[in-house]
């Protein structure tokens, strides 16, 4: 073929990145300016922004979180949220990397686990 030059693998890396970029561009600017009308109905300073923001790193818990603070709950329960979804984020990301057998185990020695943080940390009964 004549006439046709084929394109560096710079330019065409180039090219991904901008289409990437404007995909999550296009998903996160709505997200962030809906989560910057709820931070600022829970009367969050630019502080509390940045911590949530760094935090809470699943975008339902920071929206369930700023409800929370705004509906003055306590710190725990606000806590609770926030480390469930990010632990609920870590489950799912971990099952690229385990087997099925492994996963299986896992699950069953969650409640267990579970139980044993709740009787040692909070002194409930077993």
């Amino acid at each position: 073929m004549r006439g046709v030059r084929a394109e560096s693998p710079i330019a065409e890396s180039r090219r991904r990145l901008i289409r990437d970029a404007l995909a999550i561009s296009a998903y996160a600017l709505p997200v962030g300016l809906v989560f910057g009308l709820t931070a600022l109905q829970a009367h969050y300073s630019l502080a509390d922004v940045l911590a949530n923001s760094t935090i809470a790193l699943a975008g339902g818990a920071q929206f369930a979180a700023a409800g929370l603070v705004k509906d003055g709950a306590s710190w725990l329960a606000i806590a609770g949220v926030v480390f469930t979804a990010a632990s609920g984020l870590a489950w799912l990301l971990l099952l690229r990397h385990v087997t099925a057998q492994a996963m299986g185990f896992l699950s069953y020695i969650e409640p267990v686990s579970a139980s044993l943080l709740a009787w040692l940390l909070l002194g409930q009964r077993l």
